[in-house]
């Protein structure tokens, strides 16, 4: 059995878009199946003949004639096309030259020379001026052979009846074939036209289907007449053939006067010009807008811009497409609001219910502050703005310590204007603009607010809670507490005496937390602040000596370490390799730690880093007028200026230091409380540039508590009066 041959007509599969072409290639096919099947006996008749006649070498041409033919047949029929029509005109016209040399121009062979001059105009020969050229070649050179032949004596002399039957028959076979090609070339244009009216109703089709605008542009930037349909549902009007293109598409848009200039120029530039102009005018070409229609609604349209070009590659139209994506980008809008949620959501979830309520308690109170001072302040005063500036420093410092991302950066727009009131002195006071910026805010901190407790189901202050309303106690010493009350001898003094100092130290505990909980939100930001800061994050060891916090200063404790923490990491610790390099542990160390002295609770914080810049405080100080550039300074002196509102010794502002606020907040905030910060050198090199420091922070010790501290009678009832007269305060002020 025979195996078919991969190139086989019938084993080839041809896309729909190529259906003509296909079809014209299975047409050629047969006609040159035909052409050889009837040759082929012709010149085997032609063979007989010549030989009979002992013209040798046409008999010899006749049989390469044969051969040749069947080489066409089986050539045509794997498909190779051009290969077999270019064997049948070399065979057809050398054998009819050859022929009329041989035995004469009387044989008629040369008639088949004109076959040539059909095929040429039949053939796809381009630029034409070529075509034309082989057409008017040969057509002189078959007059050139009727000039040099007709007349002349062969070599070789056909009898008679011979040579007039071949005359009569090449006559007659030439119009055949002249027939056959006419016919051919009639079924092809016919095709063509089939195929072009085809594909027309195709396009016109599609312009008016599509739900897209599609239309062409002209010279003078005028609309061509044939347009997709859906361009009148897009503009909403039937005028649209042979209108101005600005007028029709850029008309009431969002784009300003550059941009409409730059298109108009831009589109007429570009026709009749070659193609490369249009790819260095593209970027001007304007690919999305908004249009407001005559109702007011706004629709938003993209833009696809394409050149038609000729054989030449020179423009001649420019093809504009056109899409609606209005309904598009609503989707997209609630798609990214969707988005947005889940990920302020992921952000919440990260966050206890207890740390998340009071960021949220706090961030209100900072924003109602200011919202406060700025409409009582009749105008722009240096200590409003720098106390506007420290409250919105702070609370970014707290949305940062607990990744609340999206609200960090809207907090770092409205904290840049209170820095530009700060630093620009033309900057104008707004009080109407800074207000809104504030309602902005708030608006955020409420959507917050609104995820947690509505769409989380985490309402409430958690945990612990307001410590006016909550307190907190362990619950086994409370149990012990309570048995020891139930198991006590009444009798006894000296027992009871010892139950009741036990239960006030558990009730000394009430309403108290451990450091490293009060600190878990700015402990748990180290990480990622050390990330962004190229630096590794720090270990933080916390000594507390068994001291608790008072719940009701953990919030400021919170933001005072949020502020302390970000500058350790950022002025204090080196990065990894120059700690290695100065002989230290990539990983910088932090410590913490707590102590009450003096009536006082104390809470001391050193890191292993480089130490305090005084020589860089120094310089700054005196580049800003400061400090007297000649005289000399106390050390103690120049490190009190880092207390100094708007000092900074970072070499350039970043979201995490840099604009003069940190230890001024800080220093604030403790004020508030009856509290106060200092820096404490650990050397006596007065003169060093870097010299290590502990910075210590003091409060009152009522904001301290320790299960070892005993407790007398008389300390009892006065914790239990101070507990019901700060109730009775509160209620006061909540009627």
């Amino acid at each position: 059995m025979t195996q078919p041959h991969k190139n086989d007509a019938s084993t080839q599969t041809t896309p729909a878009g190529d259906e003509p072409a296909n079809e014209l290639q299975q047409t050629f096919k047969g006609l040159l199946q035909c052409i050889a099947g009837i040759a082929l006996p012709t010149h085997i008749a032609f063979l007989s003949i010549f030989a009979w006649c002992k013209v040798d070498l046409l008999a010899f041409v006749n049989v390469l004639s044969c051969a040749c033919f069947v080489a066409v047949f089986f050539l045509a029929r794997r498909n190779q096309i051009n290969l077999a029509l270019a064997m049948t005109g070399i065979e057809v016209v050398g054998h009819a030259v050859l022929a009329s040399f041989v035995i004469g121009w009387a044989s008629g062979f040369h008639h088949y020379v004109l076959l040539v001059l059909p095929v040429l105009v039949m053939s796809n020969l381009r630029p034409l001026w070529v075509k034309a050229a082989a057409t008017l070649a040969v057509a002189m050179s078959y007059l050139g052979l009727d000039l040099l032949l007709r007349n002349s004596t062969p070599p070789h002399q056909l009898p008679l009846p011979v040579q007039d039957g071949l005359h009569y028959f090449n006559i007659f076979g030439t119009m055949l074939i002249m027939v056959f090609l006419a016919g051919v070339y009639y079924f092809l244009i016919n095709r063509a036209n089939e195929a072009l009216r085809s594909k027309t109703q195709d396009i016109d089709n599609m312009l008016q289907n599509m739900p897209q605008g599609v239309l062409t542009v002209t010279r003078g930037n005028v609309i061509h007449a044939e347009y997709s349909a859906y361009l009148e549902t897009i503009f909403e009007t039937r005028d649209i053939a042979r209108r101005d293109l600005m007028d029709l598409v850029f008309a009431n848009t969002s784009l300003d006067a550059n941009a409409l200039s730059q298109v108009q120029a831009a589109a007429e530039s570009c026709i009749g010009e070659d193609r490369m102009n249009f790819a260095f005018n593209a970027h001007l070409m304007v690919q999305a807008f908004d249009r407001t229609m005559p109702d007011g609604r706004v629709k938003s349209l993209e833009l696809s811009w394409s050149p038609i070009c000729d054989r030449h590659d020179t423009v001649e139209k420019l093809m504009l497409c056109v899409r609606d994506v209005t309904e598009l980008k609503r989707l997209e809008k609630e798609s990214q609001a969707r988005k947005r949620e889940l990920e302020i959501i992921g952000e919440i979830l990260a966050v206890s219910q207890e740390k998340f309520n009071e960021f949220i308690e706090s961030a209100n109170q900072f924003i109602d502050d200011n919202r406060r001072l700025i409409t009582q302040a009749g105008e722009k005063r240096t200590d409003i703005v720098n106390l506007l500036f420290r409250n919105m420093h702070t609370v970014k410092g707290n949305a940062r310590t607990y990744a609340l991302l999206y609200l960090t950066n809207l907090v770092h727009v409205t904290e840049q204007a209170y820095d530009d009131l700060r630093k620009k002195d033309d900057a104008p006071w707004d009080p109407q603009a800074l207000l809104a910026q504030l309602d902005e805010l708030q608006t955020m901190v409420a959507r917050y607010a609104h995820i947690n407790d509505v769409v989380l189901g985490r309402k409430g202050p958690g945990r612990r809670g307001q410590v006016e309303k909550f307190l907190m106690v362990d619950k086994d010493q409370l149990h012990r507490a309570l048995g020891m009350l139930a198991e006590v001898d009444t009798d006894d003094q000296l027992a009871m005496r010892s139950v009741m100092v036990h239960l006030g130290r558990t009730l000394n505990m009430v309403g108290t937390e451990p450091m490293e909980e009060v600190l878990i939100g700015p402990l748990g930001a180290l990480p990622s602040l050390a990330a962004e800061l190229g630096k590794q994050a720090p270990a933080v060891h916390i000594d507390d000596h068994g001291i608790m916090i008072r719940t009701q200063i953990s919030g400021l404790v919170s933001n005072l370490f949020t502020h302390l923490l970000r500058n350790a990491i950022d002025h204090g610790l080196e990065p990894a390799s120059e700690r290695e390099a100065l002989g230290k542990p990539a990983q910088g160390r932090i410590h913490i730690d707590v102590s009450v002295e003096d009536n006082r609770l104390q809470i001391r914080l050193t890191d292993d880093g480089r130490g305090l810049p005084l020589a860089k405080i120094r310089q700054r100080a005196i580049a800003q007028g400061l400090l007297p550039e000649d005289a000399p300074h106390d050390p103690q002196d120049i490190a009190q200026l880092i207390f100094r509102s708007g000092f900074s010794t970072a070499d350039q502002v970043t979201e995490v230091s840099g604009r003069g606020v940190g230890m001024d907040a800080v220093r604030g905030f403790l004020q508030r409380e009856g509290g106060h910060i200092e820096i404490r050198f650990l050397d006596d090199q007065t003169d060093a540039d870097f010299r290590p420091f502990e910075t210590l922070i003091s409060l009152p010790d009522k904001f301290a508590a320790s299960l070892d501290a005993a407790m007398s009678f008389e300390a009892l009832r006065a914790r239990v009066q101070a507990l019901n007269a700060a109730q009775r305060g509160t209620s006061a002020q909540a009627q």
